[in-house]
């Protein structure tokens, strides 16, 4: 294994999500946590998951925020610079600025929430803060053993995903049918994609741009069989086609809440024809609304 320090880049994007989360967060914990006893914590049903933007995650901020000084008056203090923060990391344009903003909400909000409250002395990575986006590096990390181990396994599986995602591509220039040997290495690199390893990201994105080689694209929708089967396999019919892979039937079932017609087969249809396509061409999928294949159309979720 490599002995060179560990880097990853931010975006100012990223890094006022990072805020408004330990905000939120932060604001989450003193809502739970009773008013005399620490140790006593509220019963509250999970919230469903949902994307949000960053106006829509700081008015949700807001609202508990609002909601904390009408039923915690103790906390009304504690809570005023809450909306004036907000503002600020939603207007704020620079790096450095939000880097500061950062600090500013570690120690206004989140000190005094989390269980360990020492801290220590010297940061493992080192932030750094340049015109378009920060820099989080560290010298080489010394891995216990079963983290190292399961790194290497993983990195193990994504090189055999990404030799099979190769092979597909030659054989498909080369317009060649697959060998008994690389057959069984296909369906091996379906298992492991089923298993949740990922390939690499050399997608390929819907151009709109006035240089685009394609100016009209053709979206071809099929479940995923069929683009196995025949659009992956020849180079000419992938040149100008997005690959869309949606289930479109009910299988004569009238009723919309017992069946939806427009939705995804299967995670693991959409991951084998990327595997296949790579970046030749842009692959997309339908999901829309969750699968109601119950007697609950309000309840049923994918």
């Amino acid at each position: 294994m490599s002995e060179s320090g560990t880097a990853a880049t931010m975006s100012l994007a990223e890094i006022k999500r990072v805020a408004l989360d330990r905000i939120e967060r932060s604001l989450k914990t003193l809502w739970l946590v009773d008013d005399f006893d620490a140790t006593v914590v509220r019963r509250e049903p999970p919230p469903l998951f949902r994307l949000r933007d960053e106006e829509e995650h700081a008015a949700d901020i807001r609202s508990l925020s609002n909601r904390l000084r009408d039923e915690r008056p103790v906390l009304r203090e504690r809570l005023s610079p809450v909306n004036t923060i907000v503002q600020e990391i939603l207007d704020v344009r620079s790096i450095q600025g939000m880097v500061q903003l950062l600090d500013k909400v570690d120690k206004l909000f989140v000190q005094g929430t989390e269980p360990v409250t020492e801290r220590a002395e010297k940061s493992r990575y080192q932030f750094e803060a340049r015109p378009l986006e920060a820099h989080l590096k560290s010298e080489p990390p010394k891995l216990d053993r079963d983290i190292a181990d399961g790194l290497a396994q993983d990195i193990s599986a994504q090189r055999f995903v990404a030799s099979v995602m190769q092979m597909c591509r030659d054989y498909r220039r080369d317009r060649r049918a697959l060998a008994v040997g690389d057959r069984l290495a296909l369906e091996k690199a379906y298992r492991l994609l089923d298993e949740g390893v990922r390939m690499p990201r050399n997608y390929q994105w819907i151009r709109t741009d006035a240089q685009r080689p394609t100016q009209t694209y053709l979206s071809f929708a099929d479940p995923g069989d069929g683009h196995l089967a025949v659009t992956c396999q020849d180079p000419d019919l992938l040149e100008g086609l997005i690959i869309h892979v949606e289930y479109i039937d009910r299988d004569n079932v009238d009723r919309r809440e017992l069946v939806e017609a427009y939705r995804l087969p299967a995670v693991r249809n959409a991951s084998r024809v990327r595997l296949h396509v790579g970046n030749a061409s842009p692959c997309t999928v339908f999901i829309g609304r969750p699968v109601f294949e119950a007697n609950s159309f309000q309840m049923g979720l994918l």
